[in-house]
């Protein structure tokens, strides 16, 4: 019934109870009324009644409430309790008291109900007995009967009990009665009357639990299945059965689970063993489902009791009491965990379950996670002293203690500090962190707060672990103290000789040698991040002794060589140089060794580029710190990229004369170093790298190359000549100073300029300075002659400042291609000399190309020839709309030229034509006070020069007290309107 249906019901109940005169006391009672039979909440519906009997205004309802209150508790079995309330109804006369006098002689309507329902319980438990022995029928009579029984609680109860009283003894095999008779099924009828409870149920059980007969309360314990919360007392009392197997205790098990956990704390501290053995089995079996603040509370109150169960003498109680400590273990609490470090080391071997489980192994799960702090690493540490070494194999005794330990260790959640590092040093150096495939979650942790003697330890320690790639990121971001090398060369010298089994310390290349392995890579890495001075030496030691090596000593080679530098280290990295090495890395070599200005490297790089380079990003560390990764330039500062030769340059290109280079050699030392590679066998993969340099190269090499490209230029392929310019846009940096006359670097130019090759000498005039150029120009001159299309040059020639004589500039308009005519069209300036514009005109008249005409009318256009009319009116007929243009444009640019002299010569004058001036004089000339004769002329000229801007004035005046001048002004308005809408 939902809550609508209910409340209309009590409403109902109580119009028909409550007259509208009734009294209050009426009301509270038919209102209890209400809350027995509609709401069923007899526990306020008792309240409700002693809250009448005892209100003295309310004597006129006492009766019926107490034959109320009785009547209810009769029903509830409560007779003691309502035996007192029905009296005091018989006292009170009447109809209650004949209805109480009925309930006490069981003649009542409650009295007949409990009647019928103990009749119900007993036919039913007939009905039981008789289709138990019969086959299941498709409608489950036999399912539904019993479920019957059980709703009728305490007279089911009765009943059974009643039915199974007689049995007494097992005879053959067979339970009988005490007449002799075969039993119903009586398993059936055990298994339902633990599920029913009551008292009658509970006095059944307890008096079954002192019954000498051993296999009936064996039997009776079997049928347990589901056990009534009232009946917990008598499984209590078969927990202490005598039962020298404990059969009768094992039976429980599977209701140890339902026991009120005060109960389970009890039976935990029980001086019985089978009743210790069912307490813990019980609190491991609800473990972990209380929450968690109330699990905390049961281990503080289980944890003596624990404890001494952990030592028992008794087999049974201790293996509950570590399948207790296995659930702390999975599940927690915290103060149950401490119990458990506390206790590993008396994990005994024979316990067929782990103290660990997948679960806290899960450390990326919050819920799943294994915290330590330092007490509780105390405790571990502890442990792992009473315990001792663990061996690989674990072996006994105390292996799966060692084990269990190991994995709390390994894969714990460290929440300790740095107090707690050297118990950490300390479980690893006994074995206790294994060399598990996973990461140990407390290295990093570690790895972060020890000083350089704990470093030196866990390095020394770390064959105890598997090495992943996370624990050497972890060391790999940390100064490593240059104390700790000797710990990295005692652990790789170890693993030389004898390679931990789990470590990668040498695998197979593709041809099936063998070469270093992940695990001494990463070894030889961090050998380098250790700044040990002696460390080159050895590395370069291991370059002989390990086959393979090489490619993984070069890193930590080059930590040193720009973090310490020194001798030692160059002999390393020259060794490495011509060793067997990625291309990329040799680069990366070759590029140290050109930042160290290593000398004795410039013979090895001819033998460097025949064994092969790759391009390399290489950054300058940072002179200012030595800090490890600190030392290097964020990315993109002070870096370059190049592969060989291109180290020997520049890092960007200068905007001066001189730029910041990468080398570390000497002026004389580069020059050799540039000459080496130039003669090598590797010339023209030297060339082809030179060429993408653009203008990086050190200006005091040009000469070097200067030399060398006349007999280049003609072996290079077309897109190489095409980036030459980019070569020589180092004599961009060129100063007149270092052209002085005979110098090196003039000679070098003069050469270029000289050189057969036209395209060379050109790139190289193009690429001078201004000022550097014109300390050439004869050369340049020369040039120009010598060139198949001089059009090309003189323009350019003209831009550096060189002069052309006006047979040079006659040479440059006869060029064969009418594109570089064009080009010498636009670069003339004036004065033009007669015999060029007789050219120019002549290209005007006659040149083939459209564009050529075109040009040199601008040409004339630019110049101001006005001579030129003549050619220019007779282009107006050109058949190309291009050239007809131009020469309009050019004629109306004399005509714009010729008008503004003449109107700036009048300016000059004081002459002013223009229509503004003219209107302002007008204006001037009109105004009151002048003569009338005046004032007329002025306003009738001022209509008709039309100029709108005297409209202001000429509106005023029509309204003049002299009637001609008012005639004469609205005259001049109109005519001005009329000649402004003429024009729109």
């Amino acid at each position: 019934m939902n809550t609508h249906l209910r409340t209309m019901a009590a409403a109902a109940l109580l119009a028909a109870l409550v007259p509208a005169q009734s009294t209050d006391a009426a009301r509270a009672l038919a209102r209890a009324r209400v809350i027995e039979e509609q709401e069923g909440n007899l526990k306020e519906a008792e309240s409700a009644y002693r809250a009448l009997l005892g209100d003295a205004a309310a004597s006129a309802v006492h009766g019926e409430a107490a034959l109320r209150l009785g009547a209810m508790l009769w029903r509830l079995d409560k007779k003691e309790d309502g035996k007192p309330f029905l009296e005091r109804a018989v006292a009170a006369g009447g109809d209650v008291a004949a209805q109480a006098t009925a309930v006490l002689q069981g003649q009542g309507e409650a009295g007949k109900q409990a009647q019928e329902r103990r009749e119900k319980a007993r036919a039913l438990v007939d009905r039981i007995d008789d289709l138990s022995w019969k086959p299941r029928d498709a409608s489950n009579s036999l399912d539904f009967a019993v479920r019957d029984l059980r709703w009728l609680g305490q007279d089911a109860a009765s009943a059974l009990v009643e039915r199974l009283e007689p049995i007494h003894t097992f005879e053959e095999g067979q339970l009988l009665t005490t007449e002799g008779k075969p039993l119903p099924n009586v398993s059936l009828l055990v298994q339902t009357l633990w599920e029913v409870g009551t008292a009658p149920a509970l006095q059944f059980f307890t008096r079954t639990a002192d019954d000498k007969n051993l296999a009936w309360r064996r039997f009776v314990t079997k049928h347990a299945t589901n056990v009534a919360p009232d009946l917990m007392p008598a499984v209590v009392r078969f927990l202490h059965d005598p039962d020298p197997t404990g059969e009768v205790q094992r039976n429980l098990d599977r209701v140890l689970g339902t026991v009120p956990v005060r109960t389970l704390v009890e039976l935990a501290g029980d001086d019985h063993p089978a009743a210790r053995t069912a307490g813990l089995t019980g609190l491991a079996a609800l473990w972990p489902n209380p929450p968690a603040l109330e699990r905390a509370k049961i281990v503080e109150a289980v944890d003596a009791a624990l404890r001494r169960a952990l030592r028992d003498s008794e087999p049974r109680p201790a293996h509950a009491a570590w399948q207790l400590v296995s659930r702390f273990a999975e599940h927690g609490p915290r103060t149950a965990r401490r119990l458990v470090l506390a206790e590993v080391a008396r994990f005994p071997d024979g316990i067929g379950f782990p103290l660990t489980r997948n679960t806290i192994m899960n450390v990326d799960s919050t819920a799943g996670s294994w915290p330590i702090d330092d007490a509780e690493m105390d405790l571990m540490l502890a442990s792992g002293r009473a315990l001792g070494s663990r061996s690989s194999q674990e072996q006994a005794p105390h292996g799966r203690a060692r084990y269990e330990l190991k994995m709390v260790f390994h894969r714990h959640l460290p929440e300790w500090s740095a107090r707690s590092v050297d118990s950490a040093l300390e479980l690893l150096e006994l074995g206790y962190s294994g060399a598990l495939s996973a990461e140990p979650n407390w290295v990093k942790h570690c790895i972060g707060l020890m000083n350089a003697a704990q470093l030196e330890r866990f390095v020394r320690a770390m064959p105890q672990l598997a090495l992943t790639s996370r624990v050497f990121d972890s060391l790999s971001r940390i100064d490593l103290p240059a104390s700790v090398f000797p710990a990295l060369r005692e652990v790789i010298e170890t693993g030389l000789r004898a390679p931990p089994p789990h470590w990668e310390f040498f695998s197979k290349d593709s041809s099936g040698g063998q070469i270093p392995g992940d695990s001494l890579r990463r070894l030889l890495w961090l050998v380098g991040r250790t700044h040990a001075p002696e460390a080159a030496t050895w590395l370069t030691e291991v370059v002989d002794r390990v086959p393979g090596s090489s490619p993984y000593v070069a890193g930590p080679l080059l930590e040193l060589a720009r973090e310490v530098g020194g001798e030692p280290v160059r002999v390393g990295l020259r060794k490495l140089l011509v060793a067997s090495v990625a291309n990329n890395a040799r680069s990366e070599l070759f590029a140290e060794l050109a930042r160290l200005g290593d000398e004795p490297s410039i013979a090895l790089f001819p033998r460097a580029y025949a064994l092969g380079l790759g391009s390399h990003t290489a950054r300058r560390p940072d002179s200012g710190s030595s800090q490890g990764p600190s030392a290097y330039l964020q990315p993109n500062q002070n870096a370059m990229t190049a592969t060989g030769i291109g180290f020997l340059g520049l890092m960007t290109a200068p905007t001066g004369p001189a730029g910041d280079a990468w080398h570390g050699y000497s002026d004389a030392q580069l020059a050799e170093a540039w000459r080496t590679l130039l003669a090598c066998d590797a010339r023209e993969v030297v060339w082809s790298e030179i060429l993408y340099m653009q203008n990086r190269i050190p200006l005091q090499v040009m000469p070097i190359l200067a030399a060398e490209l006349p007999a280049v230029h003609d072996k290079l392929s077309q897109e190489q000549r095409s980036r030459l310019p980019n070569a020589l846009g180092t004599f961009g940096r060129v100063t007149v100073d270092q052209v002085a006359a005979g110098s090196t670097m003039r000679g070098a130019i003069e050469s270029l300029l000289r050189a057969h090759n036209v395209d060379l000498a050109y790139s190289t005039l193009r690429q001078l300075p201004k000022d550097v150029a014109r300390e050439f120009a004869e050369d340049a001159l020369e040039l120009l002659r010598r060139a198949p299309s001089p059009g090309n040059f003189a323009p350019s020639m003209q831009h550096k400042g060189i002069d052309l004589r006006t047979e040079d500039w006659q040479l440059a308009l006869r060029d064969k291609t009418h594109t570089y005519r064009a080009g010498t069209l636009h670069a003339l300036r004036t004065p033009l000399d007669p015999k060029l514009q007789q050219d120019v005109e002549a290209l005007l008249r006659d040149d083939p190309s459209e564009e050529v005409r075109a040009a040199a009318a601008n040409a004339l256009a630019r110049m101001l020839a006005m001579d030129a009319v003549t050619p220019l009116l007779e282009a107006l007929r050109d058949p190309s709309a291009q050239v007809r243009d131009a020469a309009k444009e050019a004629l109306e640019r004399f005509r714009f030229q010729r008008e503004q002299h003449a109107f700036w010569a009048n300016a000059k004058a004081g002459i002013d034509t223009s229509a503004a001036s003219a209107a302002a004089k007008l204006l001037n000339q009109a105004k009151p006070g002048e003569a009338k004769d005046q004032r007329l002329l002025a306003i009738r000229s001022l209509g008709a020069l039309g100029a709108a801007e005297s409209l202001p004035y000429l509106i005023e005046w029509t309204k003049d007290a002299d009637p001609e001048i008012a005639t004469a002004a609205r005259s001049a308005v109109a005519k001005i309107h009329e000649t402004a809408g003429a024009k729109k």
